[in-house]
């Protein structure tokens, strides 16, 4: 009987160390269970205060999707920017043809008024003016009747 006492004794001190072991490596898988499903969804499955979504890889895939999109973004409004340089080049070419135009046409009108000038002046000068040319109109039609009536009598 002693013998099987000691027999049951060191089987149960075996059963002891074993079970001792299976829970530490139960404990160990849990662990790493837990930690997988927080790494692929973000939950704990143990934790219940931990409510975000998507885990560690989701964030990732989710933070590479907007880089991408961002990046996209970035290249529209660089082509954008293009052409909205292209065009305003284009503009600066045709502002400056605008205003050469108008300097021209300044220096014209500035011409044109100083010979509307020198043209009054001469017309000053020569003591012509609107009541004489009234007079001459006057002269020229009564030259024309007293013509008629001479040509009519003769």
């Amino acid at each position: 009987m002693e013998e099987k006492r000691a027999q049951v004794a060191e089987l149960s001190e075996s059963y002891d160390k074993l079970k001792e072991k299976h829970t530490s490596t139960q404990t160990a898988l849990t662990t790493n269970e837990d930690l997988l499903q927080s790494l692929l969804t973000g939950l704990s499955s143990n934790s219940s205060g931990n409510v975000g979504g998507g885990g560690y890889l989701g964030q990732l895939a989710d933070a590479k999707a907007r880089l991408a999109h961002a990046a996209a973004e970035e290249e529209q409004m660089r082509r954008k920017l293009t052409l909205r340089e292209k065009e305003l080049a284009d503009l600066e070419v045709k502002w400056k043809k605008v205003e050469k135009e108008a300097g021209d046409g300044k220096k014209g009108l500035e011409t044109a008024r100083k010979e509307l000038d020198s043209v009054r002046k001469k017309v000053d000068a020569t003591g012509w003016n609107a009541e004489k040319d009234a007079q001459l109109e006057g002269s020229i039609r009564e030259a024309k009747v007293n013509v008629r009536t001479a040509a009519e009598v003769h």
